[in-house]
């Protein structure tokens, strides 16, 4: 048996090679064009979600700053900082400890701004004690009972204020003479 390589034979495989060249090429074309838009596509929706992102974010931070807002209302500030400026005349320590809650309270109501993972209750119950303190100033008759089972929960921070606060304003301001605010906590099994 003897081969011949000839001319044809030789032309024929060329032939039969380039072709298998020419469909991979346009093979591998045709999945160029797929894969590309793709791929734009979802960088494009990466971006819109990052600038979606970025808006809730922001959107979040004015949130959080209007809820700080809203637990210091200017009358509380106004009304805290004429018992302060009596009680310097009157009685100066007692002055001095209000200031002292006052502005730990500040201080904790502004330092909640930038934090958006809940606290320990034993955090916010501190806040409450202050805000607490403030009122037992202005209000001597009020009184505040704490009737604290567990402690063991995370809790938004200055979530616990502005309900001790309404029972304040719109439970106790409303009798004649003093009353008491119950600050309960209790584990249930329920999840």
């Amino acid at each position: 048996l003897t081969a011949r390589i000839t001319p044809t034979y030789i032309l024929g495989y060329v032939a039969s090679r380039t072709e298998s060249v020419l469909g991979l090429f346009a093979i591998a074309i045709v999945l160029v064009w797929q894969v590309i838009p793709r791929n734009i596509n979802a960088a494009r929706k990466a971006k819109e979600m990052e600038a979606e992102q970025k808006l809730i974010r922001a959107q979040l931070q004015e949130n959080r700053i209007a809820i700080m807002i809203s637990q210091i209302q200017p009358h509380f500030i106004y009304n805290t900082l004429g018992t302060i400026q009596q009680l310097c005349k009157e009685e100066p320590e007692q002055a001095a400890r209000l200031v002292q809650n006052f502005s730990i309270y500040l201080r904790g109501n502004f330092s909640e701004l930038d934090g958006i993972t809940p606290i320990r209750f034993t955090q916010e119950l501190k806040h409450v004690e202050y805000y607490v303190n403030i009122e037992t100033v202005r209000f001597p008759d009020m009184n505040i009972e704490y009737d604290v089972e567990t402690t063991e929960f995370v809790i938004p921070a200055l979530s616990v204020q502005p309900l001790v606060e309404n029972a304040i304003k719109h439970g106790l301001m409303r009798l004649e003479t003093g009353g008491t605010v119950l600050i309960h906590t209790y584990e249930t099994s329920a999840h």
